[in-house]
């Protein structure tokens, strides 16, 4: 396998979020020190560790809900989920806090006039009620500060995604025209139209209806930055119908496609491209060839993988040629989707070429 891309995130970003974590966990490890403040001293480092317990269950509550539970569960509409989640999450540090709850070596005697007497250790049945309210409450505020950090992170990438389809949407729209429906489908589809005018004008006036709606759609559609995606599967459709009919009948064409497809929006002239590919460099006359094509929705997630018969010794140039539309997708789904796709494709060990897509659409 080869020629595997992924989206990635902002450097700067990683680079910046890294110096932050770095610092407050400087601050974490060193706030047990404060206690000389209050008049704890810490005599063993088993002190310094329990003085350690608190804070570092806060950022680990932080951390489960920042990284996993908000764009797990929050973000896709699965609040039920998040909650439990969390009550879990929250009764396990609490747990962990009670059971670990030891005195200090030389911690300060409390009169008995002031506070009521304390077991000698500490365990589950010693935790007083208002230490776990405190702490609980504490855990909240970890959780609500993960939900804003991690909605403002959402803002800032959508918003960066948004200003550089802006400054790059003529590009893309040139490089739309000029890799999707290639003059060489043109000139098969229009000759196929007119083989079938004196023997079938039906069959001709179809085609040409079929031919007519991807052509209006290339043109109408590609300048959006978003259409349903049952009309890209109408397009799709229309597109293997119209270059189906010119394979050779003994090529292995096997097609899944939704029916009629969702209303969730997707950017538009994305999936022709592996599939375009695939009629392109996928068949050859009085050779065994076959063409698999999948394209399906699923959780929040379009999908689509092609796999086609590969010649890699028929020609180098249109090896070449593969590779540069394939690599002119990646640099587009880079602007729209940064960070939320996976693209990979490549010829197999026994030579068949394929290519996988997936995009998050939540």
């Amino acid at each position: 396998m080869h020629d595997v891309m992924k989206g990635g995130t902002d450097r700067k970003h990683r680079e910046s979020t890294a110096v932050v974590n770095v610092l407050i966990w400087i601050i974490i490890l060193c706030l047990p020190y404060l206690a000389y403040t209050s008049g704890v001293r810490i005599e063993k480092f088993t002190d310094y560790l329990l003085l350690l317990r608190l804070p570092v269950t806060v950022m680990a509550v932080y951390y489960v809900n920042y990284y996993l539970l908000v764009e797990k569960f929050l973000t896709r509409q699965k609040s039920w989920f998040f909650v439990c989640c969390n009550i879990i999450l929250i009764s396990l540090v609490n747990f962990f806090e009670s059971a670990t709850a030891v005195p200090l070596s030389a911690a300060p005697p409390v009169p008995d006039s002031i506070a009521p007497p304390v077991p000698e250790f500490g365990g589950i049945g010693f935790r007083p009620f208002h230490f776990l309210f405190v702490n609980t409450l504490l855990y909240v505020c970890a959780i609500g500060t993960a939900i804003v950090f991690r909605i403002i992170r959402r803002w800032y990438e959508n918003e960066k995604r948004r200003k550089e389809q802006e400054h790059s949407h003529v590009r893309i729209e040139l490089q739309n025209l000029k890799n999707q429906l290639n003059p060489h489908f043109l000139f098969n589809a229009l000759n196929n139209i007119y083989s079938f005018i004196g023997s079938d004008s039906d069959h001709a006036r179809r085609s040409l209806d079929s031919l007519c709606e991807l052509l209006r759609y290339a043109l109408d559609r590609s300048d959006r930055p978003e259409v349903y995606f049952r009309e890209e599967v109408s397009f799709i459709r229309n597109y293997i119908d119209l270059a189906g009919e010119r394979l050779p009948d003994d090529t292995d064409l096997s097609v899944e496609l939704p029916d009629p497809g969702s209303e969730t929006l997707v950017a538009p002239m994305l999936f022709i491209v592996p599939v375009e590919n695939a009629f392109k460099h996928g068949v050859r006359s009085g050779k065994s060839s076959f063409i698999h094509i999948v394209l399906k929705e699923n959780d929040g997630r379009i999908i689509c993988k092609v796999e086609n018969s590969c010649y890699p010794d028929y020609d180098s140039r249109e090896s070449r040629d593969t590779g540069i539309g394939l690599e002119n997708l990646h640099r587009r789904l880079d602007i729209l989707y940064d960070g939320h796709y996976t693209f990979q494709y490549g010829v197999t060990d026994n030579e068949k070429y394929y290519s996988y897509l997936e995009i998050e659409t939540m």
